[in-house]
């Protein structure tokens, strides 16, 4: 049986990940969805400046990260900044 379906017979409700309710009409903006950005030129430097967020943190000061185009990375949360 699959999350949902579980979810839903105990009587809860079902989210997706990344799923979250918001209001008619508005989008959310890349400022709010990836808070984040790449700050490092040393490891994967063609992604220096770009947004992400983090979507778990890790032992050791390691987390996922996530960028805009849905490129995965398991990296030192060293690498990665508050943006602006």
């Amino acid at each position: 049986m699959t999350d949902v379906a579980t979810a839903t017979r105990r009587g809860g409700t079902a989210t997706t990940r990344g799923s979250y309710p918001r209001e008619s009409g508005s989008t959310p903006d890349a400022a709010t969805t990836f808070p984040y950005y790449w700050r490092v030129r040393t490891r994967l430097p063609e992604r220096f400046g770009q947004r992400c967020r983090v979507l778990c943190r890790g032992a050791m000061n390691s987390c996922v990260v996530e960028f805009e185009d849905g490129v995965f990375v398991c990296t030192s949360r060293w690498y990665v900044r508050r943006a602006p």
